[in-house]
Parts: structure tokens; sequence; C-alpha cells
């Protein structure tokens, strides 16, 4: 199953290993909807990792839209009901943390409980090895997954398990990211793409 169009619902937030590249992915994001004429706002609930929170302040500065950052699950839900009120659709970056660590995790299914429609996605780096996707797939499989999403597919060698992830979750693919250009580097699945990824025997051309 595809998603062909991400963020048709009132909020998109992403969730995902460290590493994976979660801010640079919902600055693509948002930086497509601003594209496309959406009004745009972003959530950053990275206040963990040093640095994140001046990346998201520069992404939205750029793209021209509003920035909140929220500590809690109170003012997470304080701010996407002041967005929801007048904004297309909110993009929400969270921390990147241990997907072994309760509670976060806890802490992600709260603000799920949201009264805002939304959409959870969970990225994964497609340069993981299936030992790694099961790990995230026994982490995170409690929570309201909507999506899988994969990045850095311009850094895979092979791409078997992405496969095997989309059968184990059995969850539609929403976009794939291949490199880190903002904006660009941004593709929507499709099965054609995805299976020509997967029986490829070479690496993603750059």
């Amino acid at each position: 199953r595809i998603k062909r169009h991400a963020g048709t619902r009132k909020a998109v937030m992403l969730i995902g290993p460290t590493g994976v590249g979660k801010t640079t992915t919902i600055a693509k994001l948002a930086a497509e909807a601003v594209k496309a004429g959406r009004k745009a706002a972003l959530i950053n609930l990275d206040t963990y990792r040093i640095g994140a929170a001046e990346q998201v302040r520069i992404y939205a500065r750029i793209l021209g839209i509003p920035l909140a950052t929220a500590t809690n699950a109170a003012e997470f839900r304080s701010s996407l009901v002041k967005f929801a009120a007048s904004r297309d659709v909110v993009f929400i970056d969270t921390t990147g943390r241990n997907p072994r660590d309760q509670e976060y995790l806890n802490g992600i299914a709260e603000m799920c409980k949201a009264d805002v429609p939304l959409e959870l996605h969970l990225l994964m780096s497609a340069n993981s090895d299936d030992e790694c996707m099961i790990e995230a797939y026994r982490s995170y499989r409690n929570l309201p997954i909507d999506y899988i999403a994969f990045s850095k597919i311009d850094e895979a060698v092979r791409f078997g398990s992405l496969y095997n992830l989309i059968l184990t979750y059995q969850k539609p693919v929403a976009y794939l990211t291949t490199g880190q250009r903002v904006p660009g580097d941004l593709e929507h699945a499709t099965v054609r793409r995805l299976a020509s990824l997967i029986v490829s025997k070479e690496c993603f051309p750059c």
C-alpha cells in the first residue's frame, strides 16, 4: 500500500530512532506544502539534542512559517490547537531517542491523543540492517502509526530490509528521501519505485 500525498490531515508527526533525519525530512515536507500553496506551521519537540531548536528555527525562517517549541504534552496540545485554527497543516518534529526508552514512547502516545487529527509517521533510515528494522518494529508497534517512510535512500547499499519492514508492519509507505537538499530530495512512494529499489542490486544513483 502506498500513500501518494502526505499531510492530508491537519497535523503530521515524525518519529524514529536517533539520526534518521527527522528534522531535515520535516523541513522537506513543510517546503513542499508551502510550494503547493498550503499554510504550514512547525512544532518542535526536540529540546533534548543540542542545536536542534536552532536548526528548526532556521528552516521556519527560510520558509516563512510560524514555529512553536513545546517541552511537554500540555504545551504541545496548546500549540497544535492554536496552529490548527489558522493553518492547513502542522508538521511536528520529535526528539530522536533510543526506541527502547519506554518513557519517551509513553510521551509520544500521550501527544497522539490530541484533539486535532494527527498522522503519525515512522521514519527509518534505508541504510539500517534487518536487525535494526526489527528492533524498531518491536519498540514502536504499540504506537498508533499511520505510515512509514524511509530516509537516506542515497546512502543505502541494499534495500531488502525495506521490504521486510513493509511486510512486517503492513503499513502504507508515505515518501522517500534521497539526499540532504531542502527543499528537494523528497519523493512520494509508488509501488513501481519501491519494487525497483528492492530488486535492484546496485546503489541509488546520486
